[in-house]
């Protein structure tokens, strides 16, 4: 194998050329910084990318979430159910609106929660569904939206790791999945824009979601600015014509980005296919994934050592390696006290989050370091094997 002269390899660096260096320079040369006609040009190009309805660029992937509960109506009482194999911000947003979520086991599979457990927790306060798109892999939508109709429900995606991909041939965000689809432009993700997020759904709905993005306010006349009417209680989740042209950019690539993460995911499944003490990541004939990440996991029963150990061992090996995610919200000591959960709850997802561990991919990364990663995975698994 290469990769012999190489000292480490980092979890990810973010895809960034002169294009995006141009484009923001053209902004604060404009001298307007804020929301305006870049970050318009950045929705419509959106929109024609996912053959979305509509498309509202906001601050955060989080925001995103927060608006697309308040713009479904969700109020105290309701409850959300969800998956537990997720950042925080999945089940704050639920929280920032005083429902409560309701937490499903996932497939052991894809990771993604289970129709079938989903289906075990609906109540008749129950509201709707927030199903994750883990790693980019989409979630099986005809069976979350089959439960959906079935009791009156609604369905919000958490696309933050899946820019880019389809389910069934049709690109996550267009019509027809869930209500509102989110995603999240964080700096790791498939396409950045430093800091921001896009919710999409029908324009009716993005236009009411909109108003509440930026203070609750409306616009009588565009031509004069310093007049306007606060018609709800709004929040400041707006988008920057900065974030705007990086995000255009990028955009622009998006399709090269996409197939050169795609080309790493594949080599590392090659590389580890027949190795049994590693679990390589599946990939379900309805889905074409974002490959944001690659979530290898390990066969703890085949290894004398955990994942953790394996983990500061690869580190030290000079591999850069988070994990997705550890411990799962339902562990964490906010959720324990305020929801009564604990340890045992969720067995699938406890599981995958006691074995999972997510290996450096990213657009930039070289042949010779995929080589360097999969050596210094092959020589632990030597070291630590049964």
């Amino acid at each position: 194998m290469g990769g012999l002269n190489i000292k480490g390899v980092p979890f990810f660096k973010p895809s960034i050329r002169d294009e995006e260096i141009e484009g923001v320079t053209e902004v604060l040369k404009s001298g307007w910084l804020t929301k305006g006609k870049v970050t318009e040009e950045f929705e419509k190009e959106c929109m024609k990318f996912l053959s979305a309805s509509a498309c509202l660029a906001v601050s955060s992937g989080t925001a995103g979430l927060h608006l697309a509960l308040l713009g479904l109506g969700l109020r105290p009482g309701d409850e959300v159910i969800t998956t537990s194999l997720t950042h925080v911000a999945t089940v704050q947003s639920i929280l920032y609106v005083g429902a409560k979520p309701v937490f499903a086991d996932i497939e052991p599979e894809t990771m993604n929660i289970s129709p079938d457990e989903v289906l075990k927790k609906v109540t008749p306060k129950t509201k709707a569904i927030l199903p994750v798109h883990f790693a980019g892999h989409p979630c099986d939508m005809d069976a979350l939206r089959e439960i959906a109709q079935k009791y009156g429900l609604s369905i919000v995606e958490d696309a933050a790791h899946a820019f880019g991909a389809s389910y069934k041939g049709k690109p996550l965000g267009s019509n027809g999945f869930g209500d509102i689809t989110v995603f999240s432009f964080y700096p790791n993700k498939p396409i950045t824009t430093g800091e921001g997020g896009l919710i999409c759904g029908e324009k009716e709905r993005i236009d009411k979601i909109r108003v509440l993005s930026h203070h609750g306010i409306v616009y009588p006349s565009r031509g004069r600015l310093w007049r306007y009417d606060a018609v709800e209680l709004g929040y400041k989740y707006n988008f920057t014509d900065i974030q705007a042209a990086i995000g255009l950019a990028q955009l622009r690539k998006s399709e090269k980005l996409l197939l050169r993460r795609k080309r790493i995911f594949e080599r590392y499944n090659e590389a580890f296919k027949h190795e049994e003490a590693l679990i390589t990541p599946v990939i379900k004939d309805y889905a074409s994934p974002s490959y944001y990440i690659y979530p290898l996991r390990l066969n703890l029963r085949a290894l004398k050592c955990s994942r953790d150990e394996f983990a500061f061992a690869l580190e030290q090996e000079g591999v850069g390696i988070s994990v997705h995610y550890s411990p799962p919200v339902h562990l964490h000591s906010y959720y324990r006290r305020t929801l009564g959960l604990r340890e045992g709850d969720l067995p699938v997802t406890e599981e995958a989050s006691r074995s999972e561990l997510s290996l450096p991919l990213y657009p930039d990364m070289r042949d010779e370091e995929i080589d360097f990663v999969v050596e210094r995975v092959f020589k632990l698994i030597k070291s630590f094997k049964r």
